[in-house]
């Protein structure tokens, strides 16, 4: 089933140059994932009663042209596939004449809320969110990959967790896991380079008091920030320069 939802660029969404940012993006994103799941029963209001919440495992997003503050969009999105462990959401953002601004894709899990467990996505789980044979992206590849070896020569930064980057599960709020990117990148790439894609995938969950560090380094237009703990590795998150597809 196709599902919209008109949504108008506000202040806290923009960029310097009046743009919307890749949060904002991702937020109208997830709104609307959220917003479909509550219409047929699965919203967050739902998690006391039914004992099961969606969480998610993988966002890609890339962005062909931003909107700019006060300007409308429409925000689309339908469920891609469900098997009997993961589903997968697909989007668009488009203006209202049609024009094509952002594509997603994103992977999720149904939990147990009380056993803390991941459970097998019903048939009758399926029905409720009647999949299109639809993807907006040619490879939909479930895993991020990295330089391990890499990765061992760089120098851990650390990363202060904040009241507000914790959501109504306890844990780090997905979203906040780019606030943090942005966060520890140089500041020459923070103030000089515009991202157009960005790819996360979450391994572990963050938890309050987790001390946590990022490992950060470039590839070519590709950047890479690892962001682990004692535990291991929580999440990892690529990001592609604006004009460069991602590799």
């Amino acid at each position: 089933m196709i599902y919209k939802q008109t949504h108008t660029i506000g202040i806290e969404e923009i960029n310097s140059q009046c743009e919307a940012t890749n949060r904002a993006l991702l937020v109208a994103m997830e709104n609307i994932a959220c917003a479909y799941s509550a219409n047929i029963g699965y919203g967050a209001r739902d998690i006391k009663t039914k004992k099961r919440a969606w969480i998610l495992l993988q966002w890609k997003m890339q962005v062909l042209k931003r909107p700019f503050y006060n300007e409308k969009v429409e925000i689309i999105t339908w469920s891609r596939n469900i098997d009997k462990l993961f589903a997968y959401r697909d989007y668009e953002i488009r203006y209202e004449n049609g024009e094509l601004l952002a594509i997603g894709t994103s992977k999720w899990l149904l939990m147990d809320t009380e056993r803390k467990r991941p459970v097998r996505i019903t048939e009758d789980v399926m029905k409720l969110y009647e999949s299109e044979d639809k993807s907006v992206f040619e490879k939909n590849e479930d895993k991020i990959q990295y330089d391990e070896n890499r990765l061992k020569t760089v120098k851990c930064q650390p990363y202060t967790l904040l009241r507000r980057d914790f959501d109504m599960h306890g844990h780090m709020h997905n979203i906040n896991y780019l606030d943090m990117v942005y966060e520890i990148l140089p500041q020459d790439v923070y103030d000089t380079v515009d991202f157009n894609t960005v790819h996360i995938e979450y391994k572990k969950q963050i938890l309050p008091n987790t001390m946590v560090y990022c490992k950060y380094y470039k590839e070519g237009c590709t950047h890479y920030v690892v962001a682990e703990s004692d535990e291991g590795i929580h999440s990892i998150i690529v990001l592609t320069e604006a004009g460069n597809l991602p590799s």
